[in-house]
């Protein structure tokens, strides 16, 4: 059976649209692999960081 991926990564676009800041899966049924979608504040780590690294 040929993959277009050869990991088995498919994400189906609808479910990855409707993700609301929660662990959310966003795979096709048929994929091989569980994709998870994970919401993160990168902005808020990026600066706590920074303020450990100045104290």
């Amino acid at each position: 059976m040929y993959r277009p991926n050869a990991l088995g990564i498919e994400i189906d676009p609808d479910k990855n649209n409707q993700t609301q800041g929660e662990i959310s899966a966003i795979g096709k049924p048929e994929a091989l692999v569980k994709i998870l979608v994970i919401a993160t504040n990168e902005e808020l780590e990026i600066a706590q960081q920074a303020v450990m690294c100045c104290k």
